[in-house]
């Protein structure tokens, strides 16, 4: 409701004015942390999913030059993804 009061909700002596720009300024700061740590989060989550990746994409051509039956490949794959999963619930 107060964002809808129009001028008469700002601030209005210099020592108003001089409050919030220090209040705006750490809000800008906590601000930028949290963005901060989100792109490091989605980073690590790139990186592992990558590296998942690779495992099975090793793991796919190992399997095709070994010339292993379709049912032993799918149980391999899914070896991998599901202690893949685990493991990173334990880090």
């Amino acid at each position: 409701m107060l964002a809808l009061g129009g001028n008469e909700m700002g601030p209005r002596t210099d020592a108003e004015i001089l409050a919030m720009f220090f209040i705006l300024t750490g809000l800008i700061l906590v601000n930028a942390y949290v963005f901060g740590q989100m792109s490091v989060l989605v980073g690590e989550a790139g990186k592992k999913s990558a590296k998942l990746q690779n495992q099975i994409d090793v793991a796919n051509t190992s399997m095709n030059n070994l010339q292993l039956k379709s049912d032993t490949k799918t149980d391999i794959r899914m070896y991998l993804i599901s202690t893949q999963g685990t493991q990173y619930e334990q880090v």
